[in-house]
C-alpha cells in the first residue's frame, strides 16, 4: 500500500496554458439533490467550480436550481425534467458526477437510469451517495472511460453486500468492475486496477455532513486536470483532507462551506507554478 503525499499533487498536474478558455478545462455535469437535499447539490457544485472546472452544470430537482445559482452564479443549474437541457449537458460533459442528495425513490431511480442510458464510453463517471445503491443493476452495462465510486463504510457494505467487507472483498470487487474505489474514512484508501493508496491527510474535524459531497465535486473537477484519473483522485483526496487539517488548527469542526472557499488557494499552494 502506497501513501499519498503532497509531491503526488504537483508532479502530475497539467499546467494551464497561456492561451486558453473555459472550454479547455473540465466540463462537468453534476446530477444531484432531490427536493429534500438542496445542500448536497450546492456543496458538490461549489467544490467543483472552485477546483478548476471550466464549466459546471447541475441537473437537479426544480426547486433546487435557484438556491444553487444564488450560492454559485458561475454554475448552470436546471430542472432534471428539462430533457433538452439534460440531454445537451450529458452530451457536452467530460465527466458526470451523480449521487449526492439522491435517495432510493422512484424519481431518483428514473433520473439515474436516464443518465446511465445516455452516458458514453468517452466520458468519466463519478458515483457517490444515493447513486451507489442504484449502481448495482448497471455495472456490466456501463461503458465509460473511467468509473470512480466513493463509498463510506455504510455504502461499502451495501455495494459489496457484506456486513463486514474485507480487504479481499474490496479487491475482488475492484477486479470485477475495474472501478476506482475511494473508501472514505480514517486514512481514506483508494483501490485501483494496479495499486492501493492510503491518504495521509484528514482528521476528526471532517466528521460533518456534506464532506462527501464536497469530495465528489473535487474529484469530478480534478479529472482531466491531471495526467491520469488515478493521479486526479489521489490529488483530490489529499487536498480535501489537507484543507481540513489547516482549518482544524483553529476550528473544532471544518464545515464543507468553509473548506470549499479554501480549495483554490490551497491548490495553488500545493501546485506551485501551475501556469505555462
Amino acid at each position: 500500500m502506497e501513501k499519498i503525499y503532497s509531491k503526488d499533487i504537483s508532479s502530475k498536474y497539467i499546467k494551464r496554458k497561456s492561451y486558453s478558455s473555459k472550454f479547455d478545462y473540465p466540463n462537468v455535469l453534476i446530477v444531484s439533490g432531490n427536493y429534500m437535499y438542496t445542500g448536497a447539490a450546492i456543496l458538490c457544485s461549489g467544490a467543483c467550480i472552485n477546483s478548476g472546472a471550466g464549466l459546471v452544470r447541475v441537473a437537479t430537482a426544480k426547486k433546487n436550481a435557484i438556491p444553487i445559482k444564488s450560492n454559485y452564479p458561475e454554475v448552470i443549474a436546471f430542472d432534471w425534467y428539462d430533457k433538452v437541457s439534460f440531454d445537451s449537458a450529458i452530451k457536452k460533459a467530460d465527466t458526470i458526477a451523480i449521487g449526492p442528495g439522491m435517495v432510493l425513490d422512484g424519481e431518483c431511480r428514473y433520473i439515474f437510469s436516464y443518465v446511465m442510458e445516455r452516458i458514453s464510453k468517452n466520458q468519466n463517471l463519478v458515483v457517490d451517495a444515493g447513486a451507489i445503491k442504484l449502481l448495482s443493476d448497471y455495472f456490466f452495462e456501463i461503458k465509460v472511460k473511467s468509473l470512480t465510486i466513493t463509498p463510506h463504510l455504510g455504502e461499502l457494505k451495501y455495494l459489496l453486500k457484506s456486513a463486514k467487507p474485507s480487504h479481499d472483498d474490496i479487491v475482488n470487487f475492484q477486479n470485477k468492475t475495474n472501478a476506482n474505489l475511494v473508501i472514505k474514512g480514517y486514512k481514506t484508501k483508494i483501490y485501483t486496477k494496479d495499486q492501493i493508496f492510503e491518504n495521509t491527510t484528514g482528521s476528526p474535524a471532517m466528521a460533518v455532513a456534506g464532506m462527501g459531497d464536497m469530495l465528489t465535486g473535487m474529484i469530478a473537477a480534478f479529472i482531466n486536470q491531471f495526467s491520469d484519473e488515478v493521479s486526479a483522485i489521489k490529488a483530490a483526496v489529499f487536498t480535501h483532507g489537507y484543507i481540513s487539517d489547516q482549518l482544524s488548527k483553529t476550528h473544532l469542526t471544518t464545515l464543507p462551506t468553509k473548506c470549499i472557499s479554501n480549495i483554490s488557494d490551497t491548490m495553488k499552494g500545493l501546485l506551485g507554478d501551475c501556469y505555462e
